[in-house]
Parts: structure tokens; C-alpha cells; sequence
């Protein structure tokens, strides 16, 4: 596996937004992944500006995701590289709590505005091209922003579940549920996040004597 920490990038991306805040631009001069790669400004074949337009989206969309995502101080967020269905890797950092504990991003974004139910449909392919990754054995959530209104939306594709009993299940999903992503949802993706590995560590996994023993030794 293939990962890169993103930690570092957190100002660099809040100063890309602001600046293009400042100037009123969704699309910026420089690439704000590789600062001062300058790009030309004057009429370009339309194939050219269409790709240009898609990685600075792709670029820009990446940006938002870490910037949501670092405002937690118990999160590390890192960069996948390889193309095993995810885009971004979410650590947990639980005080008292096994550290094991992770969840896949997978990011997408588009230039103009849209309401949940457009989201839905216009993710559809997104959610069926994901199936062919999984299934997956961990939590995976989608986050996809709009450039026009720097507007966030999160649907999972494979749903951290636990029964009122303990159980716990991994749910793929084949189709979009869109909901608005601001502060309070990343803080419900990871509560759910944790509240599933809580169960997996208690049922799923089983200490040797010798184990406790050397566990509560350095404890």
C-alpha cells in the first residue's frame, strides 16, 4: 500500500481557498497541489482547457476533503497512491482505544451546483464502479463538492453498522444517499467509524493469556 501524509498540505490549501476567495476565482492560476506550476491564461484548444479544468477540480476537490477532514486533531489523514477504490485513508487516533482503527475516502467533484437528488444520480456511476473494488472490509465514505459554491456532500459506500445487540456489519451500497458534509457530519462519520470498530475489537478479536499478560505488564 502506497500512502502519503497530507498533514503538512493543511495550509497550503486553506491559503489556496482563500486566495481564490480574495479574487472571486473558482479556478486558480497555479496548481495548488504543486505551487507554481504557472499554466496559461489565453484562449486554448477546448480538449486542453476541459483536462485542465478536470485536475484542477480533481486538485481542488482533494484540497476541501483534507482541509474537512484536518479540523479534527484526532484524524490523520493520508494519500493513497495505488488504485485500490479509495482516494484518501482517515486514521483514527482514540484516547484509551485500540489505534487500529481507519476509514477509506473516495473523492469526487464536479464544476456546477447541484441538490441531493441530482448528486444521487450524477454519482450512480461513481457508486456501481466502486462495487468492483470491493467488497471492502473497512468503512468507506464518498465525498463529493461542487466548484460553483464550494458545497460538500458524503454518501457511504461500504456503512459502518452495529445492531443494538453488538453486531456489526460492513453494508455495501450500489446507489448514492447524499448528505450535506459541514463540521457535524465528519463528526458523525467518525463516530459511526468508531462505534464499529468498538464492536469488531470486542467480538472479533481474541487474546491469548500470555497476550493480557504482557498487555497489562506494560500497561
Amino acid at each position: 500500500m502506497q500512502a502519503r501524509d497530507l498533514a503538512g498540505k493543511r495550509g497550503e490549501f486553506i491559503a489556496s481557498e482563500r486566495l481564490l476567495d480574495f479574487c472571486g476565482r473558482r479556478i486558480p492560476y497555479f496548481d495548488p497541489y504543486l505551487l507554481g506550476e504557472k499554466f496559461r491564461t489565453e484562449a486554448r484548444p477546448m480538449a486542453q482547457k476541459t483536462s485542465q479544468q478536470r485536475r484542477f477540480i480533481g486538485e481542488r476537490v482533494r484540497a476541501l476533503a483534507v482541509v474537512y477532514l484536518t479540523r479534527r486533531e484526532d484524524l490523520i489523514v493520508t494519500e493513497e497512491t495505488a488504485d485500490v477504490g479509495v482516494d484518501l485513508w482517515v486514521a483514527l487516533n482514540p484516547e484509551g482505544k485500540e489505534r487500529h482503527r481507519k476509514f477509506g475516502v473516495e473523492l469526487r467533484g464536479v464544476w456546477k451546483a447541484v441538490t441531493a437528488g441530482h448528486a444521487n444520480g450524477v454519482l450512480y456511476p461513481s457508486m456501481q464502479g466502486m462495487l468492483r473494488y470491493g467488497p471492502f472490509p473497512f468503512p468507506v465514505v464518498l465525498f463529493f463538492f461542487t466548484m460553483e459554491n464550494n458545497e460538500g456532500w458524503y454518501t457511504w459506500v461500504a456503512e459502518p453498522v452495529v445492531s443494538s445487540h453488538g453486531d456489526f456489519e460492513i453494508v455495501q451500497h450500489g446507489k448514492a444517499a447524499c448528505r450535506p458534509l459541514d463540521a457535524e457530519a465528519i463528526d458523525k462519520i467518525v463516530e459511526a467509524v468508531d462505534r464499529w470498530y468498538d464492536a469488531f475489537f470486542a467480538r472479533a478479536i481474541r487474546e491469548t493469556p500470555a497476550r493480557k499478560r504482557n498487555k497489562s505488564l506494560a500497561d
